[in-house]
């Protein structure tokens, strides 16, 4: 979060007494939109994460209780962010200065590639993950209650 802020923020400080990096340079242009969507879907999949976590530490199957361990998660994070890093690459592309802004030249391709892949990676996926993790979490739970209930009724 912090990362997407600054990009956004730095910059928009930067120009009120310079000019703004993001039209005079195309690195700059390109670099930022990119480290946007690094930033944002790091973020979405951190939570998605956290909540697979969640699941995997609440259910009574061994295998997936071992899922949640630091190491593990070690193991996620850096898989999570060699692939945001490469995922997001196209955007370098397609990002350029055109005329006073930086914005996307769109051509065909990119014209429905990056809507599409923004939507289904960083909402649909995510959002559907989540959901689902909820009610796992929720039926483990519950049969946790139940099964600690059982066992003072028979200790009693």
């Amino acid at each position: 979060m912090w990362t997407t802020l600054s990009t956004g923020l730095i910059s928009c400080i930067y120009t009120i007494h310079y000019a703004d990096p993001s039209v005079t340079s195309v690195f700059y242009c390109k670099f930022r939109n990119y480290l946007q969507i690094f930033a944002y879907m790091i973020m979405r999949w951190s939570l998605v994460f956290a909540c697979l976590d969640r699941v995997a530490l609440s259910s009574f199957n061994i295998r997936w209780h071992n899922f949640s361990k630091v190491h593990t998660a070690y193991r996620v994070v850096a898989i999570m962010v060699v692939t945001w890093i490469i995922l997001p690459v196209p955007s370098l592309f397609y990002y350029n200065i055109k005329g006073p802004v930086c914005a996307a030249v769109y051509n065909r391709a990119t014209q429905y590639y990056h809507p599409i892949f923004i939507n289904i990676t960083g909402f649909i996926i995510p959002i559907f993950i989540m959901i689902i993790s909820a009610f796992l979490i929720y039926n483990n739970l519950v049969k946790k209650r139940k099964r600690r209930q059982l066992m003072n009724r028979q200790q009693q």
